[in-house]
């Protein structure tokens, strides 16, 4: 019951969560591990006030819950895996007008393609990493924060180049 309630909170709180999917993506995609931390942390810089503070406290719930996995098996890998496709707005069904030919549906239509898979295994992965360090990701200091705005500038732009 309790499941059900913090799944419909979720989905009732959506399209707050959405605007950050793409951004936090292609931090995990584009950069190499040890950078993608600290872009993690100016995504979250970037995000609007109260993106950030649904953001952390979902992160910092679904992070208790994996610190009792003992009790439950539900590990940050295991939370990862129901509420990515929820946060990162992946339904895993594509409809035929979005088929990269108009005239051409798309074959296959129940069996996600590889770019697809891709995607969701970054998804996966990224979220992951969002609950095992959300005490980090929330936790800037000084010095990180004015490298932080020196560089948001830039991960814009690799941002906006990476949605082209």
């Amino acid at each position: 019951m309790v499941i059900l309630t913090f799944v419909s909170w979720l989905w009732s709180i959506l399209h707050i969560l959405i605007s950050f999917n793409n951004n936090f993506l292609c931090v995990w995609v584009d950069l190499p591990g040890e950078q993608r931390l600290e872009a993690l942390q100016s995504a979250v810089v970037l995000l609007p006030d109260e993106n950030r503070e649904v953001l952390q406290s979902l992160l910092f719930f679904l992070y208790d819950i994996s610190t009792q996995a003992e009790d439950h098996q539900m590990t940050a890998s295991n939370l990862a895996v129901c509420f990515a496709p929820s946060l990162f707005n992946m339904s895993g069904t594509k409809s035929v007008t979005q088929s990269p030919s108009p005239r051409r549906p798309r074959k296959n239509l129940g069996v996600p393609d590889a770019r697809e898979l891709q995607e969701q295994k970054a998804a996966h992965e990224c979220l992951t990493t969002l609950i095992q360090e959300c005490k980090k990701l929330f936790n800037v200091s000084i010095f990180s924060m004015e490298k932080n705005l020196n560089i948001s500038f830039s991960f814009t732009m690799l941002v906006f180049y990476s949605s082209i």
